[in-house]
């Protein structure tokens, strides 16, 4: 059977992206979210919705702990020069994270229910859009550190992005209150607000993954002749030859004699 080369060399992107994803926090966090819910479910648990409520929101934000790291790329600054998008390699990355970390997410909220009296009225799965407004900000956030710099450590910046974001957001006020208790009367209308996250957060990401991609496109600029600084020049010590937008190329070593 014929494959045209750009179908293989898109599967090997794929492939190449994912073995270099950090999956081992990604998969420890979706477990440990899983086990929180499915432990007290077992044991035969009963919770009010109040406090059924503050612990989906816990397991929650243990099985975001694991997106955070998805967009580490130690070999950011090799990979710029590479005939592949940015834009596609990041989303492959966050497009797998996402798929992990939503079949946990929709475990915990299908095993939630068995923690609530069968009598109180409530609905778990209007707390499916709540994490994925907060990934995309925390994420956005990852993006904008790896178009900085090559020093591809996202997740310096997600990390403290996921505390302080999902703090911002549980102080509003109670008129714009996000984090609503299931069964409350502001409950419905609080979704209409986490919609407004999500889609503001995917706006942000998908301008910071563009800009990502612009970065890596100017890195693959023909050098030109003024740009260029010869060596053994008196242009400076450590004079530098071939360097642009981080791409490397000669170094002289500053002169003794």
């Amino acid at each position: 059977m014929f494959v045209s080369p750009g179908f293989r060399q898109f599967g090997s992107t794929i492939l190449a992206s994912l073995r270099a994803t950090r999956s081992t926090p990604l998969l420890v966090s979706a477990c440990a979210g899983a086990l929180m819910i499915g432990l007290p479910v077992a044991r035969g648990l009963r919770l009010d919705l109040l406090d059924a409520s503050l612990m989906l929101r816990l397991t929650m934000l243990v099985t975001c702990a694991g997106l955070v790291f998805v967009l580490d790329n130690r070999a950011l600054s090799l990979t710029r020069t590479l005939p592949q998008s940015a834009a596609l390699t990041t989303s492959i990355r966050m497009s797998a994270a996402l798929a992990v970390f939503t079949v946990s997410w929709t475990a915990q909220l299908i095993l939630a229910p068995r923690l609530i009296p069968t009598a109180a009225g409530y609905s778990t799965w209007g707390m499916l859009i709540e994490p994925f407004g907060i990934i995309a900000l925390v994420w956005a956030a990852g993006t904008a550190r790896l178009g900085r710099d090559d020093a591809g450590d996202a997740s310096a910046v997600n990390l403290p992005a996921l505390g302080l974001i999902t703090a911002v957001l549980f102080l509003l006020p109670d008129d714009v209150a996000l984090f609503v208790a299931l069964g409350s009367p502001d409950f419905e209308a609080s979704r209409l607000r986490w919609l407004i996250v999500l889609v503001a957060g995917v706006a942000i990401l998908a301008v910071m993954v563009l800009r990502l991609a612009r970065g890596q496109r100017s890195s693959r600029r023909p050098q030109t002749r003024s740009e260029i600084v010869p060596l053994g020049s008196d242009r400076g010590v450590g004079s530098v030859t071939g360097v642009h937008d981080g791409a490397v190329g000669q170094v002289e070593e500053p002169r003794t004699d």
